[in-house]
């Protein structure tokens, strides 16, 4: 692991929290069984969350596990390391920004959007993150079509590219035809999925549009449909998704599939049928071919609560952005000491930016000014090579010329309310071979929001259980799972 952990805090007991029953949601477009009795009152505290997640949960309503495979989403081109390295690097900045444009909006500042306009060069419509760094496999419609959509833990729309595709300069080999599915049925202006985003209504039909435009300007709208999916060997009915007939900006997968806790993602549409669980244990973020990663749903998708190492979590409420999923980060140590940040550096702003969101889709971790300057300064102490002037070929805030003796490099733990965790070197430290670079995974932040994310989170399992609002980091070898 890198560095020792505090074995009175390797497995914490559960956090004080009242357990959050999803409430209870009259929307006849997604299918789910029978709903138990919802808790008639909660703590104020938790009132937020109760919107985040549409049904009342019951054990009695658990019914699948669900396990997918995760590619990454280049490792189907024959890149070198020294590419791949370059090309997550690239993403996980456009990705930086593109969450600092959302959490100064928020998750509420969503107005109307108007008609699409191509001509046009402003489109007023909800910012999203978008453009994350794994793919899953699933299929849509009766029969089933298969295709790869971005894995996007930020984001709570789920869409495909849909024919006729009127405006799609990318477009994937696998288009979804709904004229050939039995399953299909757009969804009407009226319904509950509907009203969970800005949206046009077409006043002819009464069909629900919507616009979705991402912190890049890529950009996809089409219409809000309700169809089948298929992940693994399970089917889930009336699933609400956007069929996207004009989509560009997007080169990476068919699609995107919202994971985030807002209503229209893949989990909580999913809901009880899987207990209002997943999990996901990331390996090979370079880009190997070699290297597997999973996602899972399911009450079976967490690993025993005795692994070795394991944290657990509350997953904190931002009333800005509550879709994100923010942990309690209080404090960094580097080589074994505690370094002079203030906690509140970690710590919601007043108006809701700030604090600290896990997010598989950023590649490096993010952290505000006063943080990243104190462990920058720490590893530079730390390590007797010369730092490389102005910006690297590595994209880093911090690269080293030269190649870092491994045992030179300082431990890195990061101190949750609950527990410590402890990083492998490789989930802080990277080398790039072709320009000779040592690099820190490690970068200052564009914006107020610290960012766990998905170097940090290699071969670490990562289980959210949004019934009880916590998150579990546990040691594992991903590629073993």
């Amino acid at each position: 692991m890198g560095c020792s952990q505090n074995a009175e805090q390797s497995n914490p007991p559960s956090p004080n929290l009242q357990q959050t029953p999803p409430p209870t949601n009259n929307s006849s477009t997604m299918a789910m069984p029978p709903q138990s009795h919802c808790l008639s009152s909660v703590l104020p505290i938790l009132l937020l969350a109760i919107h985040l997640l549409p049904f009342c949960s019951s054990t009695s309503s658990i019914r699948v596990d669900v396990f997918v495979n995760l590619v990454q989403v280049d490792a189907h081109l024959n890149l070198t390391y020294h590419e791949r390295l370059h090309r997550v690097m690239n993403r996980s900045h456009q990705r930086a920004m593109n969450l600092h444009h959302r959490g100064r909006r928020g998750r509420r500042h969503r107005t109307a959007p108007r008609p699409l306009d191509h001509n046009s060069s402003s489109i007023e419509t909800p910012l999203q993150a978008g453009h994350g760094e794994f793919l899953m496999k699933l299929a849509i419609g009766n029969p089933p079509t298969s295709f790869m959509a971005i894995v996007d833990t930020a984001s709570d729309l789920i869409w495909t590219p849909c024919s006729p595709c009127t405006l799609c300069p990318d477009q994937p080999s696998t288009v979804f035809d709904p004229q050939g599915s039995a399953s299909y049925s757009k969804l009407s202006c009226s319904s509950p999925s509907c009203s969970a985003l800005p949206h046009v209504c077409d006043p002819l039909s009464n069909d629900c549009q919507y616009i979705y435009r991402y912190g890049d300007q890529s950009t996809t709208s089409g219409y809000l449909s309700s169809e089948t999916f298929t992940l693994g060997s399970a089917s889930f009915e009336n699933v609400g998704f956007g069929c996207g007939t004009m989509n560009w900006g997007f080169h990476e997968g068919a699609g995107l599939v919202g994971l985030n806790r807002g209503r229209l993602s893949l989990i909580s549409q999913l809901g009880a049928s899987v207990g209002y669980q997943f999990s996901y244990c990331l390996s090979g973020l370079e880009g190997g071919s070699s290297s597997s990663s999973r996602l899972a749903f399911g009450p079976n998708s967490s690993l025993p609560s005795s692994s070795v190492g394991a944290i657990k979590l509350p997953l904190l409420i931002n009333s800005r952005n509550p879709d994100f999923y923010f942990v309690d980060l209080e404090g960094i140590s580097v080589g074994g000491r505690r370094l002079p940040i203030e906690a509140s550096a970690f710590q919601f702003k007043q108006g809701g930016t700030g604090g600290v969101v896990v997010d598989s889709g950023s590649a490096l971790m993010y952290l505000v000014a006063e943080a990243y300057r104190e462990v920058k300064q720490t590893f530079i102490t730390a390590i007797s090579l010369p730092v490389a002037a102005g910006p690297t070929a590595a994209g880093s805030g911090l690269c080293f010329q030269g190649f870092v003796d491994p045992s030179s490099i300082p431990t890195l733990t990061l101190h949750f309310s609950s527990g410590d965790f402890c990083a492998p070197r490789e989930n802080y430290f990277i080398v790039d071979e072709d320009s000779r670079l040592s690099c820190l995974a490690i970068n200052e932040t564009p914006m107020g929001m610290s960012i766990i994310g998905a170097f940090m989170q290699q071969n670490v399992h990562i289980h959210y259980d949004l019934g009880n609002n916590l998150i579990t980091f546990t040691p594992a070898q991903c590629d073993q799972l």
